[in-house]
């Protein structure tokens, strides 16, 4: 599976994404802002220098990591776009290429200790600005928050940019706030990558520098680099201070001003371009017709929960809360692309949540994006957004169980409704391959002590009042009558007819990618929706199903990746 984006393409969804939540007005930015390139670790950990020997780089190559961070008094950026490039006036440019990493790639070769939430972690992951760090028995991962796109290439014709070139594009979760991952907002950077210096570069003084420019007539206001606040914008003429990074071969030993390693990193890389995180792709909920593989086994785990009790108050063998997981038992062999699952209905008195993010089955551990409280899907994407192996023996997802105190004592099942499999996204000369895995339910034993019958002793008192041998009592057996009061438990909890979900055009529960196609199909005459689906469907310029248009279908594609909350208007779009 290929999920490239190009130079250009991430500029013009810079403009789109960073444009879509919030008009642009002029004046100033919300709060002090800033963009800055800094020398980053190398990948032992030990810090990086910004000067570069002559001997050093007659040697051979010379890899110095750097930092994009962000550097904000308060958390309120709404979206965030940024575009580099290095230039040099008295050396040599057109050789250097970049490389980056993204957000939970694997960088360190040692695990460094670094601090979030007021507790020390052992990572070796690439820590993002904004997001959680999570320790668990499979090992130490952070799980980005919100959307972002990573993008570096050896130049960008459109520009007019024949020296490498770089870019980030975030935006802030669609439905909450974000918060740092440390203690500041630039306590860990937005992106990391590397500059390469090949063999015999030049001596001089090379310069990265963020670009400045409206690359794209359609939005004139925004810039290659800016920040969205929640009113307001800021550029590097509105307030946003921007800040460089100069890196020389040759001449006086420096160190950078933030670090004090006394050496750079020389290392030998193969340069890479490291696109697309993994917070927007949906997989397609079109299960209806797929087979069940039954070699592709997915087994859940039997646990004891007390009533009124957590299964996270427990732990394991290896003191980790314990969380509900079901097991990948077999995949025989198989990579995967994706994987969607879906939670089935929970016993009465059950609480079941997601704990854990990350799919440990899967190599690489992607993090799942939650698209509801009972979805979620998975998206694999390595350097060259390629399916990856899946694990046997490892955790597909991990859940906290929580059972009421009002639950009897009893066995309980606690299943996936579906667990699908996309083994390849299906380019042109390949096939695409689906299936749902074979499924066993996580087995909750709650225990507790069998009570006498509630019936058995309201009889019993009113025989001992007996003092004489009358028959008299007996009447008190209409004591039994209020059981008849359990008929009430009638309780029907049906939504009522003609509640929409705006875009759920299949009229799943789910709006994805699949109620794009359903409503091209009906756009197209080859497919009728029903009358709920046509309400759902009607979600641009709403008229609650009378005019759908290829608007709604814009409107739905577009709500998927964060730009519109559904329902919305023309001019959102």
């Amino acid at each position: 599976m290929k999920k490239l984006i190009s130079a250009a393409s991430a500029l013009a969804m810079a403009a789109s994404m960073v444009g879509a939540a919030v008009p642009f007005a002029t004046g100033a930015a919300d709060s002090s802002k800033g963009i800055e390139l800094r020398p980053y670790l190398n990948k032992d950990g030990s810090a990086a220098s910004t000067t570069i020997s002559a001997e050093d780089i007659a040697a051979g190559d010379v890899t110095i990591p750097v930092g994009v961070f962000l550097v904000e008094d308060t958390n309120d950026s709404q979206g965030i776009t940024a575009n580099w490039t290095i230039t040099s006036k008295d050396g040599d440019a057109s050789n250097v290429k970049f490389a980056g990493y993204v957000p939970n790639e694997d960088y360190f070769t040692e695990a460094q200790t670094v601090t979030a939430g007021g507790k020390e972690y052992k990572v070796s992951k690439f820590v993002n600005f904004s997001g959680t760090i999570s320790a668990s028995k499979v090992g130490t991962l952070f799980a980005p928050s919100g959307t972002g796109m990573y993008n570096v290439a050896d130049k960008y014709d459109s520009l007019n940019l024949k020296n490498s070139w770089g870019s980030v594009v975030w935006t802030k979760p669609a439905k909450t706030n974000y918060e740092w991952t440390g203690e500041k907002s630039d306590s860990f950077p937005m992106y990391v990558f590397e500059v390469t210096f090949p063999k015999g570069t030049k001596a001089g003084t090379y310069s990265i520098n963020f670009l400045d420019d409206a690359p794209d007539a359609k939005y004139p206001t925004q810039f290659s680099t800016m920040i969205e606040g929640t009113t307001k914008f800021a550029t590097e003429y509105n307030n946003l201070n921007l800040k460089g990074i100069d890196i020389k071969i040759g001449g006086d030993a420096s160190t950078p001003e933030t670090t004090t390693a006394p050496t750079p990193a020389v290392t030998t890389t193969a340069t890479s371009t490291i696109i697309q995180t993994v917070t927007t792709t949906k997989a397609p909920n079109n299960d209806s017709n797929l087979e069940v593989n039954a070699n592709f086994v997915i087994k859940g785990k039997e646990y004891t929960i007390e009533p009124g009790h957590a299964l996270s108050e427990q732990k394991d063998e290896n003191d980790f809360d314990m969380a509900g997981e079901f097991i990948v038992e077999s995949s025989g062999g198989a990579k995967c692309a994706t994987f969607v699952a879906e939670l089935a209905d929970v016993p009465a008195g059950f609480t079941v949540d997601m704990v854990d993010t990350f799919c440990y089955a899967i190599e690489g551990t992607p993090s799942y994006n939650k698209v509801s409280s009972i979805n979620w899907n998975a998206s694999v994407f390595d350097k060259n957004s390629d399916p990856q192996s899946v694990m046997d023996g490892n955790p597909i997802c991990q859940f906290e169980i929580v059972v009421d105190k009002s639950v009897k004592p009893g066995k309980y099942e606690i299943n996936l409704k579906r667990f699908q499999v996309i083994e390849n996204a299906g380019e042109v000369g390949s096939t695409k391959v689906e299936y749902l895995a074979t499924v066993t339910p996580i087995i909750v034993n709650v225990p507790g002590e069998t009570k006498p019958a509630e019936t058995t002793t309201a009889p019993v008192v009113t025989t001992t009042k007996a003092p004489a041998t009358t028959t008299a009592p007996v009447v008190t057996t209409t004591a039994q009558a209020p059981a008849t009061t359990t008929a009430p438990v009638v309780t029907t909890t049906q939504a009522p007819v003609g509640d929409r979900l705006p875009g759920d055009a299949n009229v799943n529960g789910v709006v994805d990618i699949a109620d794009v196609v359903v409503v091209n199909r009906f756009l197209a005459n080859t497919m009728e929706l029903s009358e709920q689906g046509k309400a759902n469907a009607d979600c641009c310029d709403t008229k609650l199903g009378a005019d759908i248009n290829a608007k709604d279908s814009d409107a739905i594609i577009k709500s998927i990746v964060h730009l519109v909350t559904l329902d919305c208007t023309s001019d959102q779009l």
